[in-house]
Formats: C-alpha cells, structure tokens, sequence
C-alpha cells in the first residue's frame, strides 16, 4: 500500500485531519484506491474503488445540511 498527499482532497469530516490517497496492488488483481485519513485515532476511509478520481469524489462529497 502506497499513500500520497494529494492536493485536491478536502479534510476529514470526522475530525479535520489532512486525507491521502492510497493505491493497494496485487500481482493477481488490478489495483484499487481508496482515500483515508491520517489521524491514527480516527481511521476513517473511502470503499475502494478501481480510479483514483472516483476515490477523491467519494471523499470530497458533503450531505447538506437541512
């Protein structure tokens, strides 16, 4: 597993922590990404997903408030 500041990636909406992407590979299956946050007490993170632009977008997205 490989993790990288990536630039357009918002906070944690947990905790406000800064977020990476991180890329996970095998030599048997095609790589996935996922986006997580790096604060070791918080751990939260993005299913994985085969792009990383569609790992960012799931991260990034924010329900509304009513």
């Amino acid at each position: 597993m490989e993790c990288v500041v990536y630039d357009e990636l918002k906070t944690c909406p947990f905790c406000g922590k800064e977020a990476k992407l991180c890329v996970q590979g095998h030599r048997e299956y095609p790589s996935t990404f996922y986006v997580k946050c790096t604060a070791f007490t918080c751990q939260a993170q993005t299913p994985h997903k085969t792009s990383p632009t569609e790992a960012a977008r799931i991260w990034n997205s924010r329900k509304k408030s009513c």
